[in-house]
């Protein structure tokens, strides 16, 4: 049988709970969120970026896309992805692209926390969970994730829509920038904490953080800076929008999403974040 939760533990929790959801207080998350430093959070900039990102079935859809669109004139040949070739996603910070409107590969808006209370599971287990993006009253609306991207393709020339006329492959490579919109989304904190001797003090440590999103919730917008042919261009931007929507290659930047938050930097920041709420509310 699960022992009951200190009442010690219960009563800092429980006023934690108050301060950190009142925009009125000192301590309200929001706050605390976006005036952390060490590291920054809001927004996060996230180092390097997610090659090869696992896409969803729309990728077959727009190989033949890109390579239809972007095949050399011929009158008995067409083309179409070599070796059924997928496309390549990649999301990338500023140096991993060559165009000059790139932006920062970043998290923003996860200031915009709205906590629910945070409960017990066992001895000195503590899960807690946040909203995100749904504080309307926040300056910073919604939360994105903002980046740029390249997708490449392997496509060839055929005459039968099946075989690859030799010496005919060629490799439409696009770049540009996506902004990812979540309607909604969790972020939940698995923690241990503990009460000094005397019940003075709360110490907690953030053992996980994890990040949950239901891919119908989140919209992308997407530019295709790279390309200066128009016709390449709107083939490009057509496909990377569909790749960009399909569930399966959302649910991998969900995935990649909850292991950035997960990753030791912002751990100990959410970490510091509570600690040094708890100290100023209890001294």
């Amino acid at each position: 049988m699960t022992a009951s939760p200190d009442p010690i533990l219960q009563f800092f929790l429980s006023t934690f709970y108050k301060k950190t959801t009142d925009p009125t207080s000192d301590y309200y998350l929001p706050k605390l969120v976006q005036q952390q430093s060490n590291p920054v959070v809001e927004p996060y900039v996230i180092d390097g970026g997610w090659p090869d990102l696992k896409i969803g079935p729309q990728a077959v859809t727009g190989a033949q896309m890109i390579c239809a669109g972007t095949s050399p004139p011929s009158k008995t040949s067409f083309g179409i992805p070599a070796d059924g070739a997928i496309p390549i996603l990649n999301l990338a910070s500023i140096s991993g692209v060559s165009f000059p409107q790139a932006i920062p590969f970043q998290l923003v808006g996860i200031s915009n926390m709205l906590a629910d209370p945070p409960v017990v599971t066992d001895g000195d287990n503590i899960s807690a969970g946040a909203t995100l993006g749904t504080i309307g009253t926040w300056p910073i609306k919604s939360f994105q994730i903002q980046g740029n991207f390249s997708i490449d393709q392997r496509c060839c020339q055929s005459e039968d829509g099946t075989t690859c006329l030799i010496g005919t492959q060629y490799a439409p490579h696009g770049e540009g920038t996506f902004i990812a919109t979540f309607a909604k989304a969790k972020a939940t904190a698995q923690a241990s904490a503990t009460v000094s001797p005397d019940g003075s003090t709360l110490v907690v440590t953030v053992n996980q953080l994890s990040f949950a999103a239901d891919p119908a919730d989140l919209s992308v917008a997407v530019v295709i800076y790279s390309i200066g042919d128009p016709t390449w261009r709107d083939t490009y931007s057509k496909t990377a929008q569909q790749i960009f929507e399909d569930k399966g290659t959302k649910q991998s930047m969900i995935g990649q999403i909850s292991d950035t938050l997960n990753s030791p930097n912002i751990r100990s920041s959410f970490q510091a974040v509570i600690n040094n709420a708890l100290r100023g509310l209890f001294g």
